[in-house]
């Protein structure tokens, strides 16, 4: 049997390193020091709709199956990140008081208890909108009625048919 050779990172190793101006240098210094979860959310959709933008282009990465779980997880993390911006504003506008277990929430990651929360905010500061708005919202929570959560994918659980368009 061959060996199988591992890549260990070596002790100098680092994952970024310091370089010239160049297309892929980026200057952390202009996000400050903690950056608002509204602009991480727009880049992890971006990043997803960029993924996706090439995968049908003519000059692709490759097939899309080795890459449905990295598009589902920046897109899955967009959306926390949004429902936790909602919340978060309907804190700093008195909807609803940070209470213990409005601080659990938002430290979580479970889409189900932010959507909750981002619903009743949602509600109180637009009483009109129609059922039908939060109830496809609601939708895009699951995948043909399984919840789109990390932990079921990280696991391997099957949740989803086999053949999805990303």
């Amino acid at each position: 049997m061959d060996e199988i050779i591992i890549p260990w990172p070596e002790k100098n190793d680092a994952p970024f390193k310091e370089g010239a101006y160049g297309p892929t240098q980026v200057h952390l210094d202009l996000l400050g020091p903690f950056p608002e979860d509204s602009i991480i959310a727009e880049a992890f959709k971006e990043a997803a709709d960029k993924i996706v933008d090439n995968l049908e282009s003519e000059n692709n990465l490759g097939y899309p199956d080795k890459f449905f779980f990295p598009v589902a997880y920046l897109y899955r993390h967009a959306f926390e990140l949004g429902l936790k911006c909602i919340v978060q504003d309907g804190i700093d506008l008195g909807i609803i008081t940070e209470n213990d277990s409005v601080k659990e929430i938002l430290k979580d990651h479970n889409l189900h208890k932010l959507w909750n929360k981002a619903r009743c905010i949602l509600k109180k500061v637009w009483p009109d909108t129609d059922k039908d708005t939060f109830t496809n919202a609601e939708r895009n929570l699951t995948v043909r009625g399984r919840h789109f959560d990390m932990p079921q994918m990280s696991k391997g659980i099957h949740i989803w048919e086999t053949h999805l368009n990303l």
